[in-house]
């Protein structure tokens, strides 16, 4: 899913406990196949094996790294803006050997939406792997924040992904002409959202202690 991250002078949420509270809990939630974690720099390494697929670099809009240490250096702004807690990033890896499945990013928009970006690796492209990265990332954004609504997007030629948003609870919204921050370029692109309200976890999503969550839940009620 395409995206374009925005730089804002705001704590995720306007809340500097739910980046702490997104990454200490997202160990919890799990599928059968996958388990979230905390972004490492070591990730670095799968992602620049998945820009060696060019249509991979089309979805994010970036151009195709000529070497591995301009992948570290995106990896790092991308850590450094965590830990600034500009964005929440997560990585999903195989429960069975824990091999680098996506990059999950939440970013602030407006007051009480996150932008879910998502950065699979070629080789999970097919087998309902997306679908699941998807509905597992809403889970834990809306169990462990307190988003009232996830947005995405993604350009008018990924079918893929847009599929995957609608299967995963996303409503399409908007139809409009962005510029993707590295090409420069206008690019058609699909806007797609998700309230919390009449939102459920996925049957296939375990959080792996449900009192964990309703603590979460109570954290949010008491910051509100």
């Amino acid at each position: 899913m395409a995206q374009t991250p925005p730089r804002q002078n705001r704590p995720l949420l306007d809340e500097a406990a739910s980046l702490d509270r997104l990454e200490r809990r997202s160990v919890y939630y799990h599928t059968d196949r996958l388990a979230l974690r905390p972004f490492s720099i070591v990730d670095a390494w799968p992602l620049w094996e998945a820009t060696r697929v060019a249509r991979f670099n089309e979805h994010l809009l970036w151009p195709q790294p000529a070497h591995v240490d301009q992948v570290f250096e995106r990896a790092e702004a991308i850590s450094a803006e965590a830990r600034q807690r500009r964005l929440g990033a997560l990585s999903v890896g195989t429960r069975a050997t824990g091999a680098w499945v996506a990059l999950l990013r939440l970013m602030p928009g407006e007051i009480g939406h996150l932008e879910l970006g998502l950065w699979t690796h070629p080789s999970f492209w097919e087998g309902g792997w997306s679908t699941e990265i998807t509905r597992l990332a809403v889970a834990v954004a809306f169990e462990q924040t307190g988003a009232a609504v996830l947005t995405a997007r993604t350009n008018t030629r990924n079918i893929a992904a847009q599929r995957v948003l609608e299967k995963a609870g996303f409503e399409r919204y908007a139809e409009a002409q962005t510029v993707p921050s590295e090409h420069g370029q206008p690019m058609p692109t699909l806007f797609y959202r998700q309230p919390r309200s009449g939102w459920r976890r996925a049957p296939e999503v375990y959080c792996r202690s449900d009192a964990t969550q309703r603590e979460a839940v109570a954290e949010l009620a008491l910051a509100d």
